[in-house]
């Protein structure tokens, strides 16, 4: 494969609804390791309002580059805003959907859809484990996840929001969710969109990474899905940066105890882990 044909990032349309183009972002992988490469897939952050693709891939650069040498390709996925028009579920759907995409171009991008690894920061944290927890079907009607071949073989987030509910479960994020929902009071929308409802023994290996310092979300998101996982017999680890802000950053006079580089390094060697 050429230098200036790896290098090339594609902008490619995975769904087309009310007139709009969602776009995903597709890097090829840097060297031929694979006869059809591993996926890479990033979910960006940004409260689920926005979805930069470069942003995401701007953010997890370390373990792009480090992946992209080891025969990965990596995707980056944008989504619709939610808003007045647009709720979370419909967020959700469409993360499915570019899914369900790569799935029916498998063989034009020489990729491998049955090994894919998701991960991201924040909203698209949340994104990243209910791609790897949850059904596909019960929020896409565009594939049947029954059939086509894609199978989530790990998940890494960052600084994610597990619980979207407070049934049983303590206040994990510092801002309000209602605008995410068609009806807030609705206990079952609220759950449907948990990744932490999804979680049993099947749930393909997870680490999670937070800042105990975190003011967006709270770092106790991430260690009671931590917990459930554990208590459920799934594969987990859980990365905790002392001191640390929403996106590993410093907050006070003490250092975070693993600073971002370091916990993508963390991630790069857990994502080579799931594919020996």
């Amino acid at each position: 494969m050429g230098k200036n044909q790896t290098n090339m990032k594609k902008n490619l349309t995975y769904r087309t609804i009310d007139g709009k183009d969602l776009l995903l972002s597709f890097l090829p992988p840097l060297q031929e390791k694979y006869k059809k490469a591993p996926v890479y897939f990033l979910i960006p952050g940004g409260g689920w309002h926005s979805a930069n693709r470069q942003s995401m891939i701007d953010f997890s650069k370390k373990s792009v580059a480090a992946l992209r040498e080891d025969g990965f390709a990596v995707v980056a996925v944008e989504y619709r805003p939610v808003g007045e028009k647009y709720k979370i579920c419909d967020v959700i759907e469409d993360c499915f959907d570019a899914l369900g995409y790569l799935a029916e171009h498998s063989e034009d991008l020489q990729i491998d859809t049955r090994r894919i690894i998701t991960s991201g920061h924040s909203a698209g944290a949340h994104l990243a484990l209910m791609l790897a927890y949850a059904d596909g079907n019960l929020f896409t009607q565009s594939y049947d996840f029954r059939k086509i071949p894609v199978k989530i073989r790990a998940v890494a987030a960052l600084s994610p929001a597990t619980v979207l509910h407070e049934d049983g479960y303590p206040e994990t994020i510092s801002f309000g969710t209602d605008h995410l929902f068609s009806d807030p009071e609705d206990l079952s929308e609220r759950k449907k969109a948990s990744p932490i409802e999804y979680v049993n023994s099947d749930c393909p290996p997870t680490v999670l990474f937070a800042g105990t310092a975190d003011p967006v979300i709270y770092c106790e998101s991430s260690k009671i899905l931590y917990k459930k996982l554990i208590a459920a017999d799934a594969k987990a680890e859980l990365v905790l940066s002392e001191n640390a802000g929403h996106v590993f950053e410093k907050l006070s006079e003490k250092e975070p105890s693993i600073p971002l580089d370091d916990i993508q390094t963390i991630l790069t060697d857990f994502v080579r882990e799931q594919m020996k």
